[in-house]
């Protein structure tokens, strides 16, 4: 096989190419500013050689640490008589059920009507901060799955809650 000019010159030509733009890169800082003329290269730092015997934790180390971890881990869930630590939810106040009745009533008669209101806005707002988290959450779910299903067009420049 003979080697013609076109089979070796653009590899050629890339690796000056490669070379030159390294080079240019290289006598750059990070800022953009060319390096001082003189200026001594930063110094190269080398890694100590490690000693085998004092390069502290194998992998199988670790690896049988992490077991252990994970078998407490699975013995201490698994016991039984041990308290949990999760607390039942409190029951809801009168006030959070009115305000909860309420608030899916303002949002069923917007649904209703297709669209929500300056009014709805209001209503919703006195009612919502009065519910509880979950309820919240539920209702902020359907009023969104609404909007976004086209079954409610949001007709007000207000925060709609």
């Amino acid at each position: 096989m003979t080697m013609t000019p076109r089979s070796w010159m653009v590899p050629a030509a890339s690796a000056v190419a490669g070379l030159v733009a390294g080079l240019f890169i290289g006598n750059f800082r990070g800022d953009g500013a060319a390096a001082p003329q003189g200026a001594a290269a930063p110094a190269r730092v080398q890694a100590a050689p490690v000693d085998p015997d004092q390069r502290g934790v194998s992998i199988e180390e670790v690896r049988r640490v992490v077991r252990e971890e994970l078998a407490a881990h699975d013995r201490h869930a698994a016991s039984p008589g041990q308290a949990s630590t999760a607390q039942p939810p409190e029951p809801k106040s009168a006030t959070q059920e009115t305000a909860t009745s309420r608030a899916n009533e303002v949002l069923v008669a917007a649904l209703g009507r297709r669209q929500w209101t300056d009014g709805d806005a209001a209503a919703l707002r006195s009612q919502f901060y009065q519910m509880t988290g979950d309820d919240q959450s539920e209702v902020l779910r359907q009023f969104s799955q609404a909007v976004n299903e086209g079954r409610l067009t949001v007709e007000t420049d207000q925060v709609p809650f």
